[in-house]
């Protein structure tokens, strides 16, 4: 089964692909041109590295946000465009929950914080439990001087996601989407 797992809510675009969840193939750059530009050449050249074409895909998981709000808006239309005919294999799965999978956090609990414009923040709880990290609630936002710090570590993520870590999270935080449901959490 081939999965892939994109994500440009930030500055960079990452994607990962995988066969029966071994990585294949994993991207991770910081463009200099917008990802209008440059995002549809990285789709068709991963796919021409590994001979593969868009109906090769079983599972798309689409990073939704939170993020940056032209970022996300690029992406997401042209993940759109690009999977117009194949709405049926559309995930959803949000910054903060490939953040939290990103620590490689054990066990225990921690608390994520994103910083997605210059004023505003996200945030959530999570806890891990061999390796696994669920969400604990809802992902709220804030002024920046508003974030509630607490006794739980802290994390403050670079915004830089790696989505080779999609299966570090609950499956139950990863939601099956249409394409008219893909809108961006900002």
């Amino acid at each position: 089964m081939i999965e892939l797992v994109a994500d440009g809510s930030f500055d960079a675009i990452n994607l990962s692909i995988f066969d029966n969840k071994r990585p294949i193939y994993d991207l991770c750059i910081n463009p200099n041109n917008t990802h209008s530009k440059i995002l549809v050449n990285v789709f068709e050249c991963a796919f021409k590295h590994l001979s593969l074409t868009l109906d090769d895909v079983d599972k798309f998981y689409c990073c939704i946000g939170p993020g940056k709000y032209t970022s996300l808006r690029v992406s997401l239309a042209t993940i759109k465009g690009m999977l117009f005919d194949k709405a049926d294999y559309v995930y959803g799965v949000t910054s903060l929950d490939l953040m939290a999978a990103n620590t490689h956090i054990n066990n225990g609990s921690f608390k994520i914080i994103c910083q997605a414009s210059q004023t505003k923040t996200y945030f959530a709880d999570f806890t891990a439990q061999n390796g696994i990290i669920k969400r604990k609630g809802k992902i709220l936002s804030a002024k920046e001087q508003d974030t509630p710090l607490d006794e739980v570590s802290t994390i403050f993520n670079s915004k830089k996601l790696f989505t080779k870590d999609i299966y570090g999270i609950d499956e139950k935080l990863i939601k099956k989407i249409g394409l008219f449901e893909l809108a961006p959490i900002y």
